[in-house]
């Protein structure tokens, strides 16, 4: 008898005809995703999006004389994004300008709490909207990169010693 994971999350002993036809159930599942994937409404805007976006980067190339990105640019970028996402410092700047004119030095926890009401905003505004709009394996990056910034705001938040912002909910704070 071999012990198994289920799709619930618990382990099970199963007999050598039971792993079998869980090992036939899986690969029926993994074979489904493909077809369902292409019969996807969403399917055609995919493929001419990304048609698009290459077509308007090639012409801006040939119109702006200057080369194609090469594979590095991409990592450059990417590396990049990467690394701002998880900064040790906060995003807002280290002043705010209120209406009167008047320029108010904000302390470290200022700026981190603020950092974290952009992220609210964001949460709830245009990355809110696309998750609903969008089925949940096109918009998995997205729901990553909104949870790691979290979670980067809430650790260097702990770090500094400042207090829960209501940006985030006491199981997200709990859980940085």
């Amino acid at each position: 008898m071999a012990l198994e994971l289920m799709p619930d999350g618990t382990f099970k002993k199963l007999t050598k005809v039971q792993t079998d036809a869980l090992e036939r159930y899986y690969k029926r599942e993994k074979e489904q995703i493909l077809p369902a994937l292409i019969q996807s409404p969403f399917f055609p805007t995919l493929v001419y999006g990304t048609l698009g976006v290459a077509t308007l980067v090639v012409a801006w190339a040939y119109l702006k004389d200057k080369d194609l990105p090469t594979s590095d640019d991409v990592g450059s970028w990417l590396g990049g994004g990467v690394a701002a996402i998880y900064s040790d410092d906060p995003k807002s700047p280290p002043t705010l300008t209120l209406q009167d004119g008047s320029v108010v030095q904000l302390t470290r926890c200022q700026q981190w709490e603020q950092d974290a009401i952009s992220w609210k905003i964001a949460e709830e505004g245009v990355f809110g909207e696309l998750n609903k709009l969008f089925p949940s394996f096109m918009t998995g990056g997205l729901k990553i990169s909104q949870a790691t910034k979290a979670l980067n705001i809430i650790k260097n938040m702990k770090k500094e010693g400042c207090p829960k912002p209501s940006a985030f909910s006491d199981a997200q704070w709990a859980q940085g």
